[in-house]
């Protein structure tokens, strides 16, 4: 038995591991709620638009209008909130991955080509791809920066002792 802390032997971890244990969780939190599925979320909204609407929107968001694309993401709404909802973030990162989750909408709009899958599936694979993105993006900064302030207060502490 180690007397060792969590948060020591986190410390103790470079980077690399410490985003593999990040990935790892969000498989396990993406998994552990596997019974859920954007199906079973898409048969519980009634504000699927139907899919001659849906392909007419995405044409004219391909196209540049702000309108078409606001009536999308509000039809997908539901999606990104899922995706959010299953990597249980912090409260005040909502507001970001949601921000995320529409440009990752964004991208699914643009880059829609209608002859691999449904539009549905695509935009839920690219919703969740730039929310997962973004979370371990954040991850990474967050980690540099706290490696950055050790190092900064283990010179000040170097420089200051007698």
């Amino acid at each position: 038995k180690s007397d060792e802390s969590p948060r020591d032997f986190v410390k103790k971890l470079d980077n690399h591991a410490k985003m593999s244990i990040l990935r790892e969780d969000i498989e396990i939190r993406y998994t552990f709620c596997a019974c859920v599925t954007e199906e079973a979320i898409a048969a519980q909204d009634s504000k699927r638009l139907p899919r001659e609407t849906e392909a007419a929107l995405i044409a004219e968001a391909k196209s540049g209008s702000a309108l078409a694309f606001e009536r999308l993401a509000e039809s997908y709404k539901r999606v990104l909130e899922f995706h959010i909802k299953r990597l249980d973030p912090p409260p005040d990162l909502y507001d970001d991955l949601f921000q995320e989750g529409l440009i990752g909408l964004l991208k699914a709009v643009r880059s829609y080509d209608g002859k691999t899958s449904s539009f549905a599936t695509f935009a839920s694979l690219c919703v969740r791809n730039s929310i997962i993105s973004f979370y371990l993006d954040l991850f990474a900064v967050s980690s540099a920066l706290l490696a950055i302030s050790e190092a900064v207060s283990a010179k000040i502490f170097l420089v200051s002792s007698p």
